[in-house]
């Protein structure tokens, strides 16, 4: 983005800012407004703002009639400067009193960790997105200033870089602004091993390589293998695959999965599924914190019950009658994805929206539609707040077959619904009692961390309570059966609401995200699969 075209957006984001602002600052006192005669107009708030300027763009003068249209001018006018997060208006005996949150400067702005670049080269790129030192600090203009940085990075073909930064408030409504970067080996290789209430123990590895062959571009491969599914997948990745920064990835993978039971009644799985796929993804970008996806996947499915005499996934076998044990499908998908949060780790405020739509056809025809919604408030000395809500909703369409058992979707365990078995909630197969997900899914959880009384504030370490409620269903063609008296036994109501609430400890290790967790089922079902202490590496809220 050059100078021009970046003061360009600013004027127009400004603007747009105006607008919000005026809908949520004007609503309320336009329909009780007075026209008065003007004694005087105050300012309150301002530390490094020129005050003949702020006065100029305030249309009331000392004498004139002050109507509601005027202000409304005030108002947009304050707020398309860009110096203030906040405005203000009251009245009192002909007086106008406007209270700003005026936006701090940016008094100093350090590097730290970088060795590619000279500190010169990087403060005048920053100069010419209007984030410089004396300049007024803009969030956004931080995270674009980031960005570039980042670019610059995977120009140049030799590093990747991790980069986060330090505001420090100074006197006067100043800020120092400090940017840490951390230059990473071009090649990345990482064994371990996991263990989830649910999984048992897991091992993964992971090898990423960038700028492969001198090319620009990064090629990863990951691996895990646990107790009931393993999976490979191999991803190469052109970051700057276009001059407008629209990235792809081009990637296939394998995995096999086994049925989530109750527990083992034999030495042989009911069922095994397989599938084998190749699809390419683009990312589009629309600013610093949204993203469109758009991807297509081709995928071969084989689905293998075991042999005669041995306990088999009625449904599963259902799905072989009316699909075949072999499928290939093209799927076609598109995401859009809005991340605010301040860190993707341990996030204290900000939010993550997620909306998503895939289509799949050939032998798997069906729809399925997807949306996501986080959020997060940090108030008092190291307390945040969490809401997360979460729908699925697929159906076949063009056909009067059930939606296949292979593409369901599961809820139970940490990540969903705590206090209940990993993957338990919805119908069970009447033969096996393996758990089958279900065709649709609500989930809502609702979270406090807070700090430990005896360790230095610090977000990566919290203890937490929670509340969670979840259900997973099946649509029409498709009965929601109620498992095995023999293996798991009959649950009621397997498509109803289930409930929880508990304690935990969240921790950002050395090793990855690790979550504990203990749960209390509320108005548990006859049947249900309880779960209440769970812990998992490998995610957070």
């Amino acid at each position: 983005m050059n100078k021009m075209n970046f003061y360009t957006f600013k004027y127009h984001l400004n603007r747009l800012v105006s607008t919000l602002g005026l809908m949520v600052v004007t609503s309320p006192m336009a329909f009780a407004f007075e026209p008065f005669i003007v004694k005087d107009v105050q300012l309150v708030g301002i530390y490094n703002s020129n005050a003949a300027d702020i006065f100029a763009a305030v249309p009331a003068k000392v004498g004139s009639t002050f109507t509601v249209e005027d202000e409304t001018e005030t108002l947009q006018n304050l707020y398309a400067t860009g110096l203030f997060d906040k405005i203000r208006m009251h009245y009192e005996k002909g007086v106008i009193v406007i209270k700003v949150d005026e936006r701090p400067k940016i008094a100093s702005i350090s590097l730290d960790g970088m060795t590619v670049f000279s500190r010169a080269e990087i403060i005048q790129s920053v100069k010419e997105q209007g984030f410089g030192e004396g300049e007024f600090y803009h969030p956004m203009l931080l995270r674009g200033v980031i960005e570039a940085i980042r670019k610059a990075y995977s120009d140049k073909g030799d590093y990747g870089v991790d980069i986060h930064y330090v505001l420090t408030p100074k006197p006067d409504n100043y800020v120092d602004v400090k940017i840490y970067i951390k230059e990473s080996e071009r090649t990345k290789v990482s064994f371990g091993i996991g263990y989830s209430s649910t999984d048992k123990i897991s091992g993964f590895a992971r090898m990423s390589r960038e700028n492969i062959f001198g090319t620009g571009t990064n090629l990863s491969l990951s691996a895990k293998a646990s107790r009931y599914n393993r999976y490979a997948t191999l991803i190469h990745t052109d970051p700057y695959w276009t001059a407008s920064g629209i990235s792809r990835s081009i990637y296939a993978y394998y995995n096999l999965d086994r049925p989530y039971n109750v527990k083992d009644y034999h030495r042989h799985y009911s069922y095994e599924v397989r599938n084998l796929g190749i699809g390419v993804d683009f990312t589009l970008p629309l600013s610093s914190t949204d993203n469109i996806i758009l991807g297509a996947t081709f995928e071969h499915s084989r689905v293998k019950l075991p042999k005669a005499g041995h306990p088999f996934s009625l449904t599963h076998r259902q799905f072989i009658q009316e699909y075949g044990s072999n499928t290939r499908s093209v799927m076609l998908d598109a995401t859009w994805i809005s991340d605010s949060r301040d860190s993707i780790l341990a996030p204290r405020k900000g939010s993550l929206s997620t909306v998503s739509a895939k289509v799949s056809m050939g032998d798997l025809r069906y729809y399925l539609l997807s949306a996501e919604q986080q959020a997060f408030w940090s108030f008092g000395n190291g307390y945040t707040f969490a809401i997360k809500g979460q729908a699925d909703w697929g159906r076949t369409y063009n056909q009067k077959r059930t939606f296949p058992v292979i593409k369901n979707l599961h809820a139970g365990g940490i990540g969903s619904v705590r206090g209940y078995d990993g993957f338990s909630l919805g119908p069970r197969d009447p033969v096996s009692g393996d758990y089958l997900g279900g065709s649709y899914r609500v989930v809502a959880n609702m979270q406090l961390f807070l700090p430990f009384p005896i360790v230095k504030v610090d977000p990566s370490l919290r203890w937490f309570i929670f509340a969670d409620a979840g259900k997973v269903g099946t649509n029409k063609n498709h009965l929601c059966t109620s498992g095995n008296a023999s293996r798991g036994g009959i649950v009621k109501d397997p498509c109803g609401w289930r409930y929880s609430a508990g304690v935990g400890i969240s921790w950002e290790s050395p090793i990855g995200p690790l979550q504990l967790s203990y749960g209390a089922p509320i108005h548990a079902k006859p049947g249900d699969q309880k779960q209440q202490f769970q812990f998992q590496l490998g995610t957070t809220f």
